[in-house]
């Protein structure tokens, strides 16, 4: 899921899941429920039933997630709400315990041979944004693929570096690579 940050005021930035996400999961279970109530016979304990079911609960975990950090400039602190619904889990982080906002980048499924045919997906560049504190364990906020954050994350990790006033670290720039479209070949 993709996140966003937002300015809530002069003193609070707030980096969190996007509403477009659960708008989303919203209208696919909108579906799902008008397909069950078009069914004259209701939902049966058949198998066939279960999947759309399933595609329910998963849609209506999607509405319900929470994910957000906020940055108070004022307190000194960053906290964590992360859970579905009522049941969320939360942190708070002093900036006194907190040695970096870091930016680092894997490949996930790197392996040295030449890519095949069955490899779609793998070799990915992905950029990790985290929080690196003073005993050297990694709070990690947000893993998303390098190609679909396009510097977004990176940016964002420096606006919060900058207005906590926290050290910014990062392994490697961002790859500014074009995109090729249709119009250039």
């Amino acid at each position: 899921m993709i996140m966003k940050l937002h300015k809530i005021d002069e003193k609070k930035f707030r980096y969190s899941v996007t509403m477009t996400h659960k708008i989303s999961y919203f209208i696919f279970a909108v579906f799902i429920l008008i397909g069950f109530a078009s069914q004259p016979e209701g939902i049966s304990s058949s198998v066939s039933s279960f999947i759309p079911l399933l595609f329910l609960l998963i849609c209506l975990v999607g509405i319900g997630y929470r994910e957000q950090w906020t940055f108070d400039k004022e307190r000194r602190k960053v906290s964590s709400l992360i859970g579905v619904f009522f049941i969320v889990r939360k942190r708070e982080y002093s900036c006194d315990e907190i040695q970096a906002v870091e930016i680092s980048h894997f490949t996930r499924g790197y392996r040295s041979q030449p890519k095949k045919a069955g490899d779609r997906g793998r070799n990915k560049s992905m950029t990790v944004f985290s929080l690196r504190m003073t005993d050297d364990q990694l709070k990690q906020i947000e893993i998303i693929p390098e190609r679909t954050s396009r510097g977004r994350v990176h940016n964002n990790a420096v606006a919060i570096a900058s207005f906590m006033n926290l050290p910014f670290k990062a392994d490697r720039d961002y790859d500014k690579v074009n995109a090729v479209q249709l119009s250039d070949l």
